[in-house]
């Protein structure tokens, strides 16, 4: 396991530990824990990011910082969780609130992570109140051990564990009222049916619903219409599917429900700005 070396701490700090995922798997993982960072603070500490590149959550025992991200500002407390979305601007600092601190992160990439974070709603800066905070940061403490460990023996525990996690904050940032159920199986189908060339009819078929309910349910809570939501979703997937298999263009379009390659690349470039097999050229590491 990669480990950052501690061996002179940065200054003001009298606790730092970071591990990270350093396992030896035959696939790629959609997604996972990248790092687990345990960080105590006496001096006074700030922090600029122009663009996050992981989904992060924050957890504090002790102390208070304050975050700014997307036009807003909190100051994180303990018994708190913080949510800070890939691609996000954010700061924090604590110079205004005494300076120490101690800090738990998890850091998460991956090739479907922004799919995930997105059906979970854990794509928006959120600050959410936790019932159980010795809980959640036992199991954010077992993570960051397991990760320290390396084995690849583990693997199911760590995603198992941060999953949990996962679905835990996705409850806290959306509770059941804000979203109908009729949306969440809408979504859950569209999600598990990419494929389907007819996607939003046999949506609205299954659910026995007219269609203009489900542009209704979509552009009230997700603030898009289905379809905006299907090609959101085909992209991203396109973008995994180029960038970690050998499937071909036409087989790749295939499974995203489109009909032939040409309409599929134009979508794609329209998304990109660059055509799929231009896309796989360059092969971008995954985040």
């Amino acid at each position: 396991m990669a480990v950052r070396p501690v061996n002179s701490p940065p200054d003001g700090c009298p606790c730092f530990q970071v591990h990270y995922w350093n396992m030896k798997l035959a696939f790629e993982l959609p997604w996972y824990v990248f790092c687990f960072e345990e960080t105590e603070r006496v001096a006074p500490r700030r922090f600029y990011c122009g663009s996050n590149p992981f989904l992060l959550l924050v957890v504090l025992e002790s102390g208070a910082l304050r975050y700014t991200s997307s036009g807003r500002t909190h100051t994180l407390v303990p018994g708190e969780i913080l949510i800070v979305p890939r691609h996000a601007e954010y700061a924090f600092e604590s110079y205004s609130t005494g300076g120490a601190y101690r800090k738990l992160v998890l850091e998460f990439r991956g090739g479907k992570l922004d799919l995930m974070a997105a059906s979970l709603n854990l794509d928006r800066f959120g600050v959410y109140s936790l019932s159980d905070p010795a809980r959640t940061i036992r199991g954010v403490r077992e993570i960051g051990g397991l990760l320290e460990a390396g084995r690849s023996v583990d693997v199911p525990r760590i995603m198992g564990k941060a999953e949990e996690l996962l679905i835990a904050c996705s409850i806290l940032a959306c509770p059941a009222p804000e979203r109908p159920v009729l949306l969440q199986k809408a979504q859950s189908f569209m999600e598990s049916h990419l494929d389907s060339p007819q996607l939003l009819e046999r949506t609205a078929d299954l659910l026995h619903v007219s269609r203009s309910t489900l542009v209704r349910l979509f552009r009230d809570h997700l603030h898009c219409s289905p379809r905006e939501y299907v090609f959101r979703r085909r992209m991203e997937s396109a973008e995994y599917l180029l960038k970690n298999t050998e499937f071909s263009i036409k087989e790749t379009a295939f499974r995203l429900g489109y009909c032939n390659q040409f309409h599929f690349s134009s979508e794609f470039k329209r998304w990109k700005g660059c055509s799929p097999a231009e896309y796989r050229k360059i092969r971008p590491d995954a985040l």
